[in-house]
C-alpha cells in the first residue's frame, strides 16, 4: 500500500462509509451499522489499547471529540462496549474508549490486507 499520501482521518471516514449504510428517514439520512457484520467484528477485535472513562451522563459525541478529536468514532465506542445505541448508557458505567492510535492501526491493517489481496489477483482496485 502506498504510504506517502496516507491520511488516517480520510481512512477512518472511508472505513465508516464502507461498513455503514444510509436509511432514508423523512428528510434526512440516518447511518445504520450492522453489528453482526464480519467487517465490523474484525475491526473491533483488532482494537487493543483502551482508556477507561467513568460515564456521568455527558454527550457521547463530546467525549469522542475529547478522546479522538472527531465525533465519527461514536459507533466504535458503542460497539466496543457492547451497545447499539447511546440511550443504553447509564451514569456510573465505565466506558472503554479505544485510543485513536489503536483505531488508526486497525484500519490501516485492514486496508493493507485488502491491498495485498488485490495485488495477489493482479487488480489495482481496492
Amino acid at each position: 500500500m502506498p504510504t506517502t499520501n496516507y491520511n488516517p482521518n480520510f481512512a477512518r471516514s472511508n472505513f465508516l462509509r464502507e461498513v455503514s449504510y444510509y436509511v432514508p428517514y423523512y428528510d434526512s439520512n440516518v447511518v445504520e451499522l450492522d453489528p453482526l457484520s464480519p467487517e465490523i467484528h474484525d475491526f473491533i477485535e483488532r482494537l487493543t489499547e483502551f482508556t477507561d472513562h467513568s460515564y456521568i451522563g455527558e454527550q457521547l459525541t463530546t467525549l469522542c471529540f475529547q478522546y479522538h478529536r472527531c465525533t465519527t468514532t461514536v459507533w466504535i465506542v458503542l460497539m466496543v462496549n457492547g451497545f447499539l445505541s447511546r440511550t443504553e448508557l447509564q451514569p456510573g458505567m465505565i466506558i472503554k474508549f479505544p485510543t485513536l492510535n489503536a483505531i488508526n492501526v486497525a484500519i490501516r491493517e485492514i486496508l493493507q490486507e485488502r491491498f495485498a489481496k488485490t495485488q495477489a489477483f493482479g487488480s489495482t482496485i481496492l
